[in-house]
């Protein structure tokens, strides 16, 4: 049984999706996390924010060439080029995925086991043609939608290595 205020967090992290059954879904996987620890990667700052719909992840600015870590355990589902872009897509299991893109390399094969923590990819040494600064793009997806992947985080907030730089949207990614 998940305690409620873990349950409020993952609810909390879910804007714009209403269902129950996708906020006890992301709920279930930050319980997971929480139990394998969250191997939060190069230590960034969010520079774009979660805002369906025009940006459905977060974008990170990290120093240049650093490994991007997985942010839950799980198997690969994806690794290759989207629309161009070296991406690593990670499933957890329970509808849950994690996607991580505009990386400069890729570390990990389809099928392999990640553990929280390990190298899906590196940030390159310059600017992709989406961000304005060296770092990634992390996405969410709860059973195919789109989440706010700062909900993975609230856990762990304060955290030194996780903060917000553009101003919030709407009263949203108000991490404090």
């Amino acid at each position: 049984m998940m305690s409620p205020s873990l349950a409020r967090v993952a609810a909390a992290g879910v804007h714009g999706l209403v269902t129950a059954t996708l906020a006890a879904a992301l709920a279930a996987a930050l319980a997971a996390a929480l139990a394998a620890g969250i191997g939060w990667g190069p230590q960034g700052d969010v520079v774009a924010v979660f805002d369906p719909p025009h940006h459905y992840g977060i974008d990170i600015a990290t120093e240049t060439a650093v490994d991007v870590l997985a942010v839950l355990p799980g198997r690969v589902a994806f690794s290759g080029e989207v629309a161009g872009f070296k991406t690593v897509s990670v499933d957890h299991g329970g509808g849950v995925k994690t996607s991580y893109s505009y990386l400069d390399s890729i570390s990990v094969p389809v099928g392999a086991f990640v553990g929280a923590g390990t190298a899906v990819g590196h940030t390159g040494t310059r600017p992709s043609s989406h961000m304005q600064v060296v770092g990634f793009h992390l996405s969410l997806r709860v059973h195919g939608r789109y989440a706010d992947p700062v909900a993975l985080f609230r856990p762990l907030v304060p955290h030194p290595g996780l903060r917000l730089v553009s101003p919030p949207v709407a009263g949203r990614h108000n991490l404090v």
